[in-house]
């Protein structure tokens, strides 16, 4: 990094408002996923925040199709197992100033619905409350601004990640 951060969870959520991503979805095997992710084409400053935060992986994915990153190698941090998103979301929200702000609170919530055995499942006590959850992520407009004055820091997060 060529300047100093100040505060690197402000760095981090300007970052992931400029190039990361929460999601709830139904994966392959019928379970419903939560996660957050960061997308980059040079990998070291994903490497940066798993080793930093303590939390997620990184893994590269050869893209085809036409997106923001063009085609080629693209990577991508990945933070998706219950005790991660724990760890890092409460921090993090907060600090964000868009609809992912929302997002991650229901990815939180989400997260804490999970199976106390660490898998994916939401057990049928809370599947109501899941099913809650989707909907009203559903719901979430896009760009909603929430903070008015952000820190140098988390500028620099956005600025880094919109290259």
């Amino acid at each position: 990094m060529f300047i100093k951060i100040e505060d690197e969870m402000d760095y981090l959520a300007g970052f992931i408002e400029g190039d990361g991503g929460l999601g709830l979805s139904l994966g392959k095997n019928g379970v419903f996923q939560s996660r957050l992710a960061a997308y980059q084409k040079n990998r070291q400053i994903l490497d940066y925040f798993c080793k930093q935060f303590r939390v997620g992986y990184v893994s590269s994915r050869d893209k085809t199709l036409t997106n923001s990153f063009g085609s080629g190698l693209v990577y991508r941090w990945l933070v998706t197992t219950k005790e991660d998103l724990l760890t890092l979301l409460p921090d993090l929200i907060p600090r964000l100033f868009t609809e992912k702000r929302r997002k991650s609170e229901l990815v939180l919530e989400f997260a804490k619905l999970r199976n106390p055995q660490g898998n994916n499942q939401v057990t049928n006590s809370n599947r109501s409350r899941r099913d809650k959850l989707l909907q009203e992520w559903k719901l979430i407009p896009n760009l909603v601004i929430h903070r008015a004055n952000p820190s140098l820091s988390l500028l620099a997060g956005f600025a880094d990640a919109e290259g």
